[in-house]
């Protein structure tokens, strides 16, 4: 490459020395142009080193050359100007990984029990993938320990775990065995101990203790016992032992099970105990648990059964009365009601008592899908709360006890301990502080999901309270206009019924009844608007409650943060007595007060903040229980406020055609006013002329009388009939205009 092409990618330089090893020197370079971290490992000169050194430094390039996986570290190009001299050893150039590696995250006090659960998922899943890569390749590691991994984060809030360092890796044929002793004793297979030869199940057992480690804090079998005395014990297991270790009297102690605390969820204990029953079989060729047949092809069992476990869906809850997590393995088929019974079997609530609620206020229904709740294991926050209806119980919550080296310190704070259990000790102590701000921080998660709950129904319960007390304004405004339209038309009936009542004769006694039964049944409406004001009150005060929750401190995020301070100052202190106990300088005036008061005051304040954190949130959840059944009566009452309009707007109709049939009749029936007057206008114009009157006077008196009387008649019967058309019109327009203003009621809706 040309100095101009050099000075285009920009140059390197040296940041900073990432570690030393037997045979050379592992460098951090940067180049500040391309923005671009690269780690350098170099060897020392052929002369300055041992022969088999040399072997293993050219078998390491030379597999990292050949190796591409995304869970080993990843081989790059060696820029020019780092190119090695003639004459001296090949430089091998890396990704650069940020994370460091392994062993510096178990050192972290926040992992003296174990590593998160998300983080042992990533963990198991990439080195395992790696580790079976390799031996696709025909390539045993031999040396796979938490050194040996590093971590580099990716931007999806993962980390990827990557298998550094393959000096001691060997290629072969998968089914060839060696015999050199090779790797770091403590994760050594036991073959290895007595010269045996091995194949790759070597890989399996490193890999097993490393994830034991990793899951609780220590290695599985007997970690401080020379490896004379470890053989000799280790070597009495059972096939499904999986830790061997010194109890409190310094006797040795089998288990089966991985210790407590850990920070697996119950069903991923279950399941790791059992893959490392494999994984830790004392014999070789038991160990992994031998080679299976998946989709036709050839896999060993161990690696299948970690895509098996990882790809299991668990969905974890916070049981918010006792403060403790609860896990279930769920599929497809799973529903809320499923997940409720096997909640009844563990914790005893009933099925019916149980509220499920996401962290979003939502509220879980029986028939939804159990996968509705779950999300992928990237946080350590819980995302869904089971609370129980009705009152809290709070006599099954348990706080985290001190651990037992803890407790030594409590009892006796001046009593010294040499370095490494000094150490330990405030390490437990550092983990208990987390314990108590993560159990908090939980509580706080839970009386939020649980407050965003209430609001959600409050917000349901105000428009539905407002729905209806609209719903029976109109329909009493209605009622008004119906009652006084209906006494206008009765009382205009009897009136003009002493008139007409020969042209309502027949037809009057049923109509007036089911008028007289129209007006009872709209008093019923009274009692409606009654109940509706009960349960407007109802409502209105546990809104008013509800408001005054809102106003609650523990609504606020700032909240959460009442014993993280506590957390912060244990780290200072124990940071301080890792600087204090290097190299065990003064380590003689590094006492344990300072923690013990810390420890003291953490948990009186515990007390404090969680008891009044519970008060609050059964105040919420009291207000949830009240809130709750209102809802439904509201909606019945909705429905009879419809029902009540759908009845008045019936009866309205039915007065409208009641009033039609009894004009019908009135036009139609056996008086006709409209005849008469006709008869009266063709008597007028038929009469006699005046001379002929006059003539004939005297003779036609009789007759006349009879006329001017039958005249008179058809007055009257025409002055009747008028007043009836008109009565009949002003009703007629009086009903078209109450027909018009209860339509308005359906528009309206």
């Amino acid at each position: 490459m040309s100095t101009d092409q050099q000075a285009e990618r920009g140059t390197w330089k040296q940041k900073q020395v990432l570690g030393q090893g037997g045979f050379g020197t592992v460098e951090l370079w940067y180049n500040e142009k391309a923005q671009e971290h690269i780690a350098i490992k170099k060897c020392k000169l052929k002369n300055d080193m041992p022969e088999k050194m040399w072997d293993r430094w050219k078998m390491e390039v030379y597999i990292m050359s050949k190796l591409n996986h995304e869970n080993v570290i990843k081989a790059v190009l060696v820029p020019p100007q780092l190119e090695p001299n003639s004459g001296e050893p090949p430089v091998l150039a890396m990704e650069f990984c940020e994370g460091g590696d392994l062993r510096k995250i178990l050192n972290l006090p926040d992992n003296c029990y174990g590593l998160p659960e998300k983080e042992i998922r990533q963990l198991v899943t990439g080195v395992g993938s790696a580790v079976e890569y390799l031996h696709s390749n025909r390539i045993i590691h031999r040396d796979l320990k938490p050194e040996n991994i590093v971590l580099k984060h990716l931007d999806d809030n993962r980390t990827a775990y990557k298998i550094i360092d393959l000096g001691y890796a060997k290629e072969l044929d998968i089914t060839s065995i060696c015999d050199s002793f090779v790797g770091t004793v403590q994760y050594l297979a036991p073959e290895l101990f007595i010269s045996k030869p091995y194949s790759k199940t070597v890989d399996y057992w490193s890999f097993g203790c490393m994830i034991f480690e990793c899951i609780t804090g220590f290695r599985p079998f007997l970690p401080t016992a020379p490896p004379v005395e470890w053989h000799a014990e280790v070597c009495k297991k059972s096939p499904d032992d999986i830790s061997v270790q010194y109890d409190e009297n310094k006797q040795i102690k089998f288990s089966k099970k991985l210790p407590f605390p850990n920070q697996l969820c119950k069903p991923f204990q279950n399941y790791f105990e059992q893959w490392l029953r494999l994984m830790l079989r004392w014999d070789p060729k038991a160990r992994g648990g031998g080679i299976i047949q998946v989709q036709g092809v050839e896999r060993s069992k161990c690696f299948y059964l970690i895509e098996q476990m990882m790809s299991l869906k668990i969905l974890q809850i916070l049981h918010v009365e006792a403060n403790s997590i609860l896990s279930y393995p769920i599929n497809e088929s799973h529903t809320i009601a499923n997940l409720k019974e096997a909640i009844e079997f563990e914790t005893g609530i009933p099925a019916a008592q149980q509220e499920i609620i996401l962290a979003t206020g939502a509220k879980m229904s029986p028939t939804d899908l159990a996968l509705n709740a779950y999300c992928e294991p990237l946080t350590d926050d819980p995302v869904v709360f089971l609370y129980r209806k009705g009152p809290m119980q709070l006599q099954q919550r348990k706080n985290k006890i001190l651990p037992v080296a803890v407790q030594a310190i409590v009892k006796d704070p001046n009593i010294l301990l040499p370095p490494r259990d000094h150490r330990k000790a405030w390490a437990q102590a550092v983990y208990w502080f987390t314990e108590q701000n993560r159990d908090y921080k939980r509580l706080i998660l839970s009386h939020r999901a649980a407050l965003l709950n209430l609001l959600l129904s409050n917000t349901s319960l105000t428009k539905k309270k407002s729905f209806m007390c609209s719903e029976i304004g109109k329909l009493l405004a209605c009622k008004e206009q119906f009652q006084a339209s209906l006494d206008f038309d009765m009382q205009q009936y009897r009136d003009t019924s002493v008139v007409c009542g020969k042209v309502f004769n027949g037809i009057s006694g049923e109509m007036l009844l089911q008028w007289a039964q129209m007006a009872q049944k709209i008093d019923s409406f009274i009692a409606l608007n009654d109940r509706v004001k009960q349960l407007d009150a109802k409502a209105t005060a546990v809104t008013t409650e509800i408001v005054e929750i809102q106003r609650s401190p523990f609504s606020r995020l700032k909240q959460a943060n009442e014993l993280e301070e506590f957390e912060k100052k244990a780290k200072q202190l124990y940071a301080e007595l890792l600087r204090a106990t290097q190299g065990d300088s003064s380590h003689e005036i590094m006492d344990h007060v300072g923690m013990v008061e810390l420890v003291g005051k953490c948990y009186l304040k515990r007390d404090e903040v969680t008891k009044i954190l519970y008060k609050h949130l059964s105040k919420v959840m009291d207000c949830q229980h009240r809130l709750d059944p209102l809802l439904p009566q509201l909606e019945m009452a909705c429905t009879e406020i419809e029902a009540a309009r759908k009845q008045l707007v019936s009866m309205q109709c039915k007065r409208q055609a009641d009033l039609w049939a009894l004009l019908n009749h009135t036009v139609n029936g056996t008086s006709n006013p409209e005849e008469d007057t006709n008869a009266l206008n063709t008597i007028t114009l038929t009469s006699p002329s005046p001379s002929f009157v006059q003539n004939t006077a005297m003779q036609e008196l009789p007759s006349m009388e009879s006329t001017l009387e039958s005249i008179r008649l058809m007055d009257d019967c025409k002055t009747n009939s008028q007043r009836l058309q008109d009565m009949v019109t002003t009703m007629i327009k009086e009903q078209e205009e109450s027909m018009l203003y209860f339509s308005s009621l359906d528009s309206t809706r």
